[in-house]
């Protein structure tokens, strides 16, 4: 079975949770547990029995039905009367284990506090903690880790020992000194730090720690650039200082920049320090580095750090077995090996691969490998990435695809091609090709039965326009009716037909207009009255510059000028000095009587 390192991870602290811890138990004849020693204690594990219930301390009477002790022989004294000699009894105790529920509480109060663990390791790492806070914590840690380990091992043992039936038993010793540990480890400094609040920690230094977020961050949005400068910016002593996230961060955007050396040099000195300290989180750190050096050719390193694997993590069989593959596969041969070679090259591919850059390059690369070595020790770890890299390749494609639906369905056609047409040939295989070639068909398809709809609406829209703006000429409307037409100007299909009917309302309008004029002209003639006489020129002169001003391109303009030269001549015949006056607001009557008649 292949994992990713995550899962290896997750596999490596389920194992390293557990440990092996032991405390003998004692009682007196009337079933009460012996005093305990002097000193604060913490308060005692509950035994619960599935028959008689839950029951403070060790295992009593009611847990030992014969009113002993599991562990064998020892001296009983009772009270005897006065001057009398006292005469002591050997009692055979039965064996009885704890129940399976009494564990299983225990190892659940135990996960409570691996919690609570983790919770002060993350503060510790972002708080300046002194090198006694910090040896104190992995102390803990490791103590958990028995008392955890303990528990587990005895509630396989007593499963293993109900599946195989009576011929198989669990040493009843094993429990008595699992729960003396549990005790020591409760009533220790470890005990009471896991369950009391601890004090407030000191906040760590705010430029390093607004760095440590920032790159974290950047690594984070795949910002590997941003990340890369922001490590190479700190100082070595900073730099160390960093959370173990925010160094792996910062190694695995040096990798993802082609810079594998730097990447090795910070899972080097992490491991060192690590090791220093005796840190349980390696694993993921050592093999990164490992596969790094053999991705670059450094066999010797890669080959040290594989067999640390190997020595250090027995129990942890998928990393045991990558680690032993690799190792089998750098002594396989000689270091000009081209299998070697090829594995390295495809190492190196896997450890910065990017799906949109990559595609399915490295899962046929795999494949071409396994069939030029079937036999190759380092088999199923080219399978793992194999299938790992195609799985993420097929998610990234049917990712677009499903990207370039959305845009499509909001008609950005335009975006949703150029998505799946800008995707390297040469990166995808022959089935994906398909895929992208089918969605590219269909959304050139969805486009052009799109434009043929909207062309279609816009069409009847302009038909629409079109009736409304003649029904507007017809009704005298013309300024109406020459905005409607000259809005259709721009459409392709009527736009000279709509400039056409634009000039020929626009005539009819001026037209119209003059006749107005004309009329005014003819009605000053007829009258002697001379105020009223100024007034109907006055009024025909504006409607006649009107027309100049709403109609410019009207076919009549010329004669319209003529008409007003005209009318101011009249005008300057009884009033040299009305004409200076008559563009002044106010000056020029609105309206005046209709009459019949025209302009020469």
């Amino acid at each position: 079975m292949k994992k990713s390192f995550l899962s290896a991870i997750a596999l490596c602290s389920a194992a390293l949770l557990v440990g092996a811890c032991h405390q003998p138990l004692t009682q007196t004849d009337d079933g009460f547990s012996t005093s305990p020693p002097p000193g604060r204690r913490a308060a005692r594990p509950l035994y619960q029995d599935e028959n008689q219930g839950i029951h403070e301390g060790g295992p009593n009477a009611a847990d030992f039905p014969d009113g002993g002790l599991p562990g064998g022989e020892r001296q009983d004294y009772v009270d005897m009367p006065e001057n009398q000699p006292i005469r002591t009894t050997t009692v055979r105790q039965e064996e009885v284990l704890p129940s399976m529920t009494y564990v299983n509480e225990r190892l659940d109060e135990y996960g409570k506090k691996l919690n609570r663990w983790r919770e002060l390791d993350r503060q510790s790492s972002a708080t300046a903690v002194s090198p006694e806070e910090s040896s104190e914590l992995i102390s803990c840690f490791q103590q958990l880790q028995k008392v955890m380990n303990g528990y587990s091992l005895l509630r396989a043992n007593m499963l293993d020992s109900m599946n195989a039936g009576a011929g198989k038993t669990v040493s009843v010793q094993t429990a008595r000194d699992l729960y003396k540990t549990d005790i020591d480890f409760l009533e220790s400094r470890c005990g009471l730090m896991l369950t009391e609040k601890p004090p407030t920690p000191k906040i760590a230094d705010g430029p390093l720690q607004a760095t440590e977020d920032t790159l974290l961050r950047n690594y984070a949005a795949g910002n590997y650039e941003s990340a890369a400068q922001l490590w190479r910016a700190l100082p070595p002593e900073q730099g160390v200082r960093l959370r173990v996230s925010a160094q792996n961060a910062a190694a695995q955007s040096l990798l993802r920049q082609g810079d594998e050396k730097g990447a090795a040099t910070i899972y080097r000195d992490l491991l060192q320090r690590l090791d220093d300290e005796d840190s349980p989180d390696t694993l993921r750190l050592r093999q990164n580095l490992a596969d790094i050096a053999l991705a670059t050719g450094d066999n010797t390193l890669a080959l040290r750090q594989y067999r640390l694997i190997e020595d250090d993590y027995k129990k942890l069989g998928d990393n045991e077995d990558w680690a032993n593959r690799q190792a089998a596969m750098i002594t396989s041969g000689s270091r000009n090996d081209p299998a070697l070679r090829e594995y390295a090259d495809i190492m190196r591919r896997w450890l910065i691969y990017a799906p949109e850059r990559d595609g399915f390059t490295v899962s046929a690369l795999a494949d071409n490998f396994l069939r030029k070595h079937p036999q190759s020790p380092v088999s199923e770890n080219i399978e793992y990435i194999r299938d790992q890299t195609k799985k993420k390749a097929e998610n990234w494609i049917n990712g677009l695809v499903s990207s370039a639906d959305k845009l499509a369905a909001r008609k950005k056609f335009e975006e949703a091609a150029n998505m799946i047409d800008s995707v390297p040939q040469a990166i995808i295989e022959g089935e994906q090709k398909t895929i992208l070639k089918e969605k590219s068909e269909e959304i050139a398809f969805a486009e052009a039965v799109d434009r043929e709809t909207v062309r279609q609406q816009q069409e009847q829209e302009s038909q629409r326009k079109w009736n409304s703006g003649l029904l507007l000429a017809q009704n005298g409307r013309y300024d109406e009716a020459i905005d409607a037409f000259t809005e259709l100007e721009r459409d392709p299909a009527m736009g000279d037909k709509a400039k056409a009917k634009v000039g020929e309302i626009t005539l009819k309008a001026a037209q119209d207009q003059r006749r107005k004029a004309a009329e005014l002209y003819i009605r000053y003639t007829k009258i002697a009255d001379m105020d009223a006489k100024k007034k109907l020129l006055l009024e025909s002169r504006r409607i006649l510059k009107d027309i100049l001003v709403k109609y410019p391109e009207a076919e009549i303009a010329a004669k319209v000028t003529n008409n007003i030269e005209r009318v101011e001549q009249e005008i300057r015949s009884i009033d040299p000095e009305l004409l200076q006056y008559a563009d002044q607001p106010g000056q020029a009557p609105t309206t005046a009587p209709s009459a019949d008649g025209g302009l020469p």
